[in-house]
């Protein structure tokens, strides 16, 4: 067991992200291991080798939301030969009250679940069942398909990430995991397989109800739902243990390898979102004195032309970017929008603009060539993005529905789509890289566009219910996110988000991604309060903003998850300070010992929380091979000197 995931480095992480996750309690029984989070079970194998990511019953409301479950009784009861688990929740939220109760029974033979789901008033979802979750690292292995009139097929747990399901008619699953070959037999519903990559989710999900079924679907008190999972490893593996340490801590024996090399892509300009926040009045009845980081990043504002708010809303974006520039994207039901709204950027300082229908959620092709047409008659010589507001998703399967001739492209991105958990925010990271590296090959030399990236979704790409419109006039009650159900984390404040949006960036930022865009400028979803008083990502989005433009330095080497390092050449030629940028999410302490060609030269070493430095100042390196660098749990730390060889 890794020592920072017992109790030490549960605190640890719970402190530094200011939050109250559950903390996993691991249970063992007849050769089998698994974790019990909140009621979930997580992380199962065999003999020490993995098996399956987790198994879990979920309620989703009409909108696809996630229905908090309240657990009101847990109980493991071991037995000789195995361990019995039982729980039993509420999940109650707008239009849906049901009752579950999961019972795993844990043998020799395998692990036998079953999921009961009874709707204690009229409830109104659009899933109600079992879940698998299975590894994302199972990418490219086969997958034999067992469907319910018994026949079989062979296909592949994707290896780039699939815009469709890759199984449909599921009764059964094999696959060959580490613990060997797996079979898992479901039953009580017909189930599907979809790859939850998209999403930034770190695995590829099991799930019951074919999308193709109409929802929501209304259960009348006292209906049930029920399914069964039998799981068992058929032929087990020889070998050791390797269950992959989760990505919510990080340790290491001693110090980690890490190779810098140059390359010719430069680091993506890094900006943030205009807040959508209720704006404070100053003192005097005017505006509120904007942050002191405000005016230095350029900033991105949705516009919804579809209420009245969007030009006070593009007045106060243009008043927190000053001079750094804006980023515009309407959002709209009619074309007949654009014209007005293009008009009101003459003298605005915009770098960007698009346009995406408030229904998809895309660029569609007449929208796109309608905001060109705008952006001519108003002698606006913007570039025209076309993609998408929402998840990686909807560039994945609506890609060949963009105007063929737009220049570059666009998404956004959030690791809250499916659930809100510690552990799911820090997985998301790695998959950040392979969302980035697809959508660069989708655009095919065009350049990409990534943000806004948020902590929560700021809106709900995939909701049934009717969609409100627009904002207040005056946006004395915010607008866009500030109404929007969940999309405020108060995580936003943390340590451990200051030390994400580093990783997010070094993830998110490979060559071909001209831009990244981070949180809100202020406010509950911002880099600081409205009042502009700063949480720790105010400084780690200023350190990634310093290195735009620069050489890019790629990190080499097999960095613990949850860590990140980022690396630039000097900002004006050879001879001045490179800049070395590392941070760690985790609740646990790791050393990287970085090693570059030539060399590091003598420079500073100071934590990016602090604005002055550490206690007393930022620290001398002296010149050497090899640069150590000691990140505490939720550390950012800046190096700055210079690499004598390659940059001269």
């Amino acid at each position: 067991m890794n020592p920072a995931d017992g109790p030490l480095g549960e605190r640890s992480a719970r402190e530094l992200w200011c939050d109250d996750d559950p903390a996993p309690v691991h249970l063992e029984a007849a050769g089998w291991q698994l974790d019990l989070v909140g009621g979930q079970l997580e992380e199962l194998a065999r003999g020490g080798r993995a098996v399956l990511r987790a198994v879990r019953l979920v309620v989703r409301d009409r909108d696809w939301g996630t229905v908090p479950a309240d657990v009101q009784r847990l109980s493991v009861e071991h037995r000789h030969d195995g361990l019995d688990v039982t729980v039993r929740a509420r999940a109650r939220g707008r239009d849906v009250d049901v009752s579950w109760e999961v019972r795993a029974r844990v043998d020799r033979d395998g692990v036998r679940v079953s999921g009961e789901a009874r709707a204690l008033a009229p409830s109104w979802c659009n899933r109600v069942g079992l879940v698998l979750l299975h590894h994302a690292d199972l990418a490219g292995t086969d997958l034999l398909v067992h469907h319910p009139g018994g026949t079989r097929t062979t296909t592949r747990f994707p290896r780039e990430i699939a815009p469709h399901q890759p199984a449909r008619d599921v009764a059964g699953l094999e696959w060959p995991a580490p613990a060997g070959r797996v079979r898992a037999d479901l039953s009580g519903d017909v189930f599907e397989v979809e790859d939850q990559r998209n999403w930034t989710d770190a695995s590829y999900k099991t799930y019951s109800t074919p999308l193709e079924r109409p929802f929501p679907v209304h259960l009348e008190r006292g209906s049930t739902v029920h399914q069964e999972l039998v799981l068992r490893v058929l032929d087990a593996a020889p070998g050791g243990a390797d269950v992959p340490a989760p990505a919510r801590t990080a340790t290491a024996a001693g110090p980690v390898d890490v190779d810098l090399a140059p390359s010719t892509a430069p680091h993506p300009e890094v900006g943030t979102g205009a807040s959508t926040a209720p704006q404070p009045p100053g003192r005097d009845g005017g505006p509120a004195p904007l942050p002191p980081w405000a005016g230095t990043l350029p900033v991105l504002v949705e516009l919804d032309l579809d209420g009245p708010g969007w030009r006070r809303a593009l007045e106060e974006a243009r008043r927190e970017a000053a001079d750094a520039g804006l980023d515009v994207r309407f959002v709209t039901g009619d074309a007949r929008t654009l014209p007005e709204a293009v008009a009101a950027l003459r003298g605005l300082p915009v770098h960007r603009a698009a346009a995406f229908d408030s229904t998809t959620h895309l660029s569609t092709t007449d929208l796109w060539r309608a905001l060109v047409e705008e952006l001519r008659r108003a002698g606006l010589d913007v570039p025209a993005l076309a993609g998408t507001r929402a998840h990686f998703t909807e560039l994945n399967r609506g890609h060949h529905l963009l105007p063929p001739e737009a220049g570059a492209w666009t998404f956004s991105t959030t690791p809250q789509m499916h659930e809100r958990g510690r552990a799911q925010v820090l997985e998301s990271l790695a998959v950040q890289r392979l969302v980035a590296e697809q959508a660069v090959r989708l655009a095919g030399g065009r350049p990409v566009h990534v943000g806004p990236v948020t902590l929560a979704p700021r809106f709900n790409a995939v909701a049934t219910t009717p969609r409100v419109p627009g904002a207040h006039g005056d946006l004395s009650s915010g607008y866009g996110a500030e109404h929007v159900p969940g999309a405020t984390d108060p995580r936003q404040r943390s340590r451990g988000f200051a030390a994400w949006l580093v990783a997010s960036a070094a993830a998110l930022g490979v060559p071909g991604v001209r831009s990244l865009s981070f949180a809100e400028t202020r406010g509950p979803r911002g880099l600081g309060t409205a009042e502009g008083e700063p949480f720790p990502a105010a400084a780690a989005v200023g350190h990634l903003a310093a290195l735009a433009g620069r050489p890019r330095w790629e990190a080499r080497g097999a960095l613990p998850a949850g860590t990140a390092v980022l690396a630039a050449g000097p900002a004006d030629g050879p001879g001045g300070d490179c800049t070395v940028l590392a941070a760690n999410t985790t609740g646990g302490a790791v050393h990287l010992r970085l090693r570059a060609p030539g060399g590091f030269g003598a420079g500073r070493l100071r934590s990016a929380h602090d604005a002055g430095g550490a206690p007393g100042g930022p620290s001398a390196t002296p010149p050497g091979d090899t640069l150590l660098l000691p990140l505490a749990p939720g550390a950012v730390l800046v190096w700055t000197g210079p690499l004598p060889g390659p940059t001269r």
